[in-house]
């Protein structure tokens, strides 16, 4: 996997593949990092695989200058670009492997220390129904790769068709993707944006245009060998995905259908999140005025408490929705990412409404 060198390269370029599971980023990484010229785009920040990084280098994986070192090594391909891929959820962790750099620094400055003069592949998929379907599977099977020709792999279990577990996912790959979004507008990057469906279509073009995009000098003569990923999608996929257009009734509501299948603006779902924090407060002082005048009044007490019980009852919503993840276990394998706010900020009133309808009307 790792060429070996008779001394280190320093990089001079950073390749920063942004994705999302299952949006197709193991093969473009794999495809990339066998042309040689755009570093081992890998994902050195994934907590499961840094242990194996870790085992093949031979060192402790909590040993966070010498597995930084191991990485600078490895990542970097002999013309000094550095390669890495990055799910949103793994900043955190390249913030505990950067623990000489200020904690001030925002994620954009951090990246930027991090990884020499960064540049930024954004990877999504425009049908996120499977994207989630893909999720759900790999996640109940245990089955994340397969390789042509390779051996059949061990599945732990045999997939099964749930709504919400689908319904889980499928927030969960929007809430991702509208973080990278507010991320690049945020630090007015401007970032490559690829699709899984265009990859798809035209996997060289597609490889040779991100090597144009990191000034590759021979981006349009140099071989390209397509990785050996071997599809797997099936016949239970697509039987899950018409069940689940047929279910899925709240996406009926305004373009949402269209939107979550080809590609389209899902910020409806997403919009509290696409929001600054400081964006809100300033909206909401400005309604404040315009309803009570130039000189805002605090909420009263039947007001205020009024907030508070919509507070309680969405935490409570949010206890139940716990409580049934923990008894999906073959579905959801990693719940983390259901902080107390995210379910709060990514579904809206109705689809919140009907998931709960759907897990057993409590909260």
């Amino acid at each position: 996997m790792f060429p070996k060198r008779s001394q280190p390269v320093t990089a001079k370029r950073s390749l920063v593949l942004c994705a999302s599971p299952r949006s197709g980023s193991n093969v473009l990484a794999n495809t990339l990092t066998a042309t040689e010229r755009c570093g081992n785009a890998l994902e050195y920040f994934n907590r499961t695989y840094m242990q194996r990084l870790a085992n093949q280098w031979k060192l402790d994986v909590d040993d966070v200058d010498a597995y930084m070192e191991a990485f600078y090594e490895h990542a970097t391909t002999p013309n000094g670009i550095l390669g890495t891929k990055l799910f949103w959820e793994q900043l955190w962790i390249l913030e505990a492997y950067t623990p000489n750099l200020p904690a001030h620094l925002s994620w954009y400055e951090r990246l930027q220390q991090a990884f020499p003069q960064p540049r930024f592949v954004y990877l999504t998929r425009d049908n996120k129904v499977r994207q989630a379907i893909s999720l759900v599977k790999a996640s109940q099977t245990g089955v994340w790769t397969e390789r042509e020709g390779g051996t059949k792999p061990n599945r732990q279990a045999k997939p099964t068709y749930n709504y919400v577990g689908l319904t889980l996912r499928l927030m969960q790959i929007v809430y991702r993707d509208a973080l990278w979004e507010q991320f690049f507008s945020q630090h007015n990057i401007e970032p490559m944006r690829l699709t899984y469906e265009q990859f798809d279509e035209d996997p060289e073009g597609t490889v040779r245009a991100v090597l144009r995009f990191m000034d590759i000098e021979d981006w349009e003569t140099l071989p390209i060998q397509l990785a050996d990923n071997k599809r797997q999608s099936n016949k239970v996929n697509e039987y899950w995905y018409k069940r689940y257009m047929n279910e899925a009734t709240w996406m009926d509501k305004g373009e949402l259908r269209e939107a979550i299948t080809e590609g389209g603006d899902v910020s409806l779902m997403c919009a509290p999140v696409l929001t600054s924090a400081k964006a809100r407060k300033n909206q909401q002082r400005r309604r404040a005025k315009t309803q009570k005048g130039n000189n805002p009044k605090k909420p009263g007490k039947k007001q205020g408490n009024k907030q508070q019980r919509v507070i309680k009852r969405l935490r409570k919503a949010n206890r139940n929705l716990r409580g049934e993840l923990d008894t999906m276990q073959h579905d959801i394998q990693d719940t983390t990412w259901l902080s107390e706010q995210i379910p709060i900020k990514v579904l809206t009133g109705a689809l919140w409404q009907k998931l709960r309808k759907r897990i057993g009307g409590r909260g």
